[in-house]
């Protein structure tokens, strides 16, 4: 079935096709014209248009295989975490300035961390966002991951300093209550009570976990 969203904007979508086939059907007769005409220009721009579209094919292409590599963790031959991590690392290292790889650098540092192996997932989550815009909506995701990590590792210090970067994402208020709940913990575990209270009582009422809720008026209580 057409998905709504193509439903909804046929119109704008069939326009901007239009504009661009005319525009391509142009260019075409204007290049035509100027070979007949033995213009110099022309026979530079053919070039550059020519690199460009083996360009496009080489890089859609190369994404394409990188990507058919980065599926296969989910086929039914993946059947551990091992197999899975060794995918992903193939993936890093065939196609490294691929977004299969980036989000292979994400899914590997997943791994680590559910391994106990906190210094491999950091590099992992580290690399991550050194390929990946600030606009990425995994990027607060990461942030609480390393968080976690350094949380793991009794490294206080820096895992406040993720938790308050996740939380400080405008994407990140869509986890405001988990957030809210890290940077909490992170101050008690650091014995700073007044911080730990304040954080806690932010997160109060921001959790759609039943089980978190009570822990966070448990914590509030204890805390008072």
């Amino acid at each position: 079935s057409v998905p709504d969203w193509v439903l909804n904007n046929a119109p704008l979508l069939f326009g901007a096709l239009g504009v661009f086939f005319l525009v391509m059907a142009i260019i075409s007769l204007v290049l035509a014209w100027a070979f007949l005409k033995g213009k110099n220009w022309a026979r530079i721009l053919a070039i550059i248009l020519l690199v460009a579209g083996m360009w496009t094919f080489y890089s859609l292409n190369y994404e394409k295989s990188a990507q058919q590599i980065y599926a296969r963790v989910y086929g039914p031959s993946v059947t551990d975490a091992t197999a899975a991590a060794s995918l992903y690392k193939e993936v890093i290292s065939q196609y490294p300035r691929r977004h299969a790889a980036a989000m292979a650098h994400y899914r590997l540092a997943n791994l680590y961390y559910l391994q106990n192996d906190f210094d491999a997932a950091i590099k992992s989550y580290e690399d991550f966002l050194k390929e990946t815009p600030d606009k990425n909506d995994l990027k607060s995701l990461t942030y609480t991951g390393l968080g976690y990590c350094y949380e793991s590792k009794k490294d206080f210090k820096n895992a406040l300093i993720y938790f308050e970067k996740a939380a400080g994402l405008k994407v990140g208020q869509v986890f405001e209550g988990m957030n809210n709940q890290n940077i909490a913990r992170v101050y008690e575990a650091m014995d700073e009570r007044v911080k730990a209270l304040e954080y806690y009582q932010k997160a109060l009422g921001k959790n759609t976990d039943p089980a978190s809720e009570l822990l966070i008026k448990r914590k509030i209580a204890t805390l008072s």
